[in-house]
């Protein structure tokens, strides 16, 4: 499966205090997604989320 709308993040590279970030979907991204979903079209498409590392390697995720 092609993940259309994806920003992976290094583990590494989240700071002890985390990080936030905000991410739009290109308009390709959003063709892509729109024809999967089976749907007329999908205009824009943004996610705002919260990375902090957890214990035992872990990633906490808030968004």
């Amino acid at each position: 499966m092609d993940a259309e709308f994806s920003r992976p993040v290094a583990v590494g590279r989240i700071p002890v205090r985390g990080m936030e970030t905000v991410i739009e979907a290109s308009d390709d991204e959003c063709r892509r997604l729109a024809k999967r979903l089976g749907i007329p079209a999908l205009r824009n498409l943004s996610c705002r989320y919260r990375l902090a590392p957890g214990r035992d390697g872990d990633v906490l995720a808030e968004g």
